[in-house]
């Protein structure tokens, strides 16, 4: 092979090699890239969603203090039509209602029971009193958590907002509540996690093996929103990231690569190694 073939192969070669080991630095790159974008992703969303719990339950406290202070007669048209007003102010109630001895006796969307209907017990009971109701039968819904506020003889009911555009679909969010009585956790909605309580019912963050942990708080007590996501399917999922590192790293490199074979090609060329022997005085003739 001549001097000049046995150059080019070397040139080609360390460039091939810089464009690869750019590849390789631009997948980890781009990977940790990923990760970094769906924790941030994750902790907005969350934060997002545990606000809006924020929101239901300052206008469910409100409506219920002004339904328990209520100067009409329990359950009469006065009442009911009160009750309406209110309903018809709220942006997020589905309806209002009494609740009696353990029986629902009217409400603003149904009027006037003919037969008081029972009560199963509460779900859950908060530290200020208020008890929550899930999926009550006259309020089911099979696509949706309904909840239902109790707190004196009053009740409101609403539906939370499906959290959306969190993310990319690994995102997957839980949202969690402490029985006062018992301070065991349940779930509003969403999956029951098997994690450490305290990342669960405090403002946290988390990476347990594989998986990243975003937990906050509704300020005033009812709740707490878990937001997790598999690393391995928010990387399989959000492949852009690294696409964009791995070739803006794979070509830097190479192009590097290409340069710094022919500078040191050219420097160690036969001219310019008589050029070094001239200046340092290192020629002998033989």
């Amino acid at each position: 092979m001549s001097a000049v073939r046995q150059r080019v192969l070397i040139t080609l070669i360390a460039t091939l090699l810089a464009t690869i080991s750019g590849i390789m630095g631009g997948y980890l790159l781009g990977s940790f890239a990923t990760v970094t974008l769906t924790e941030r992703r994750l902790e907005e969303g969350v934060s997002r969603v545990a606000k809006d719990a924020d929101r239901y339950l300052a206008e469910s406290h409100a409506v219920l203090a002004a339904m328990n202070a209520s100067p009409y007669p329990l359950c009469k048209d006065a009442e009911l039509t009160y009750f309406r007003a209110l309903l018809f102010e709220s942006k997020r109630l589905k309806d209002t209602g009494r609740m009696h001895d353990d029986h629902i006796d009217c409400s603003a969307a149904l009027g006037r029971l003919n037969r008081p209907r029972p009560l199963p017990k509460p779900d859950f009971l908060l530290t200020d009193g208020t008890a929550i109701y899930l999926d009550l039968p006259l309020y089911q819904n099979e696509d949706e958590t309904v909840i239902t506020l109790q707190s004196g003889d009053s009740y409101v009911v609403f539906r939370p907002e499906t959290p959306v555009q969190l993310g990319p679909g690994s995102i997957h969010v839980s949202e969690s509540v402490v029985d006062a009585p018992t301070r065991h956790i349940g779930w509003l909605r969403g999956n029951p996690l098997n994690i450490n309580p305290a990342l669960l019912t405090t403002d946290s963050s988390a990476r347990i093996g594989d998986t990243l942990y975003v937990t906050r708080c509704s300020t005033r007590g009812l709740s707490c929103v878990t937001g997790y996501v598999s690393i391995p399917e928010a990387l399989s999922t959000e492949q852009l990231p690294r696409t964009f590192y791995m070739v803006i790293s794979g070509l830097t490199c190479g192009v590097l690569g290409l340069i710094i074979s022919i500078i040191y090609r050219r420097s160690h060329g036969m001219e310019q190694q008589l050029r070094r022997a001239i200046l340092h005085d290192q020629l002998q003739v033989v």
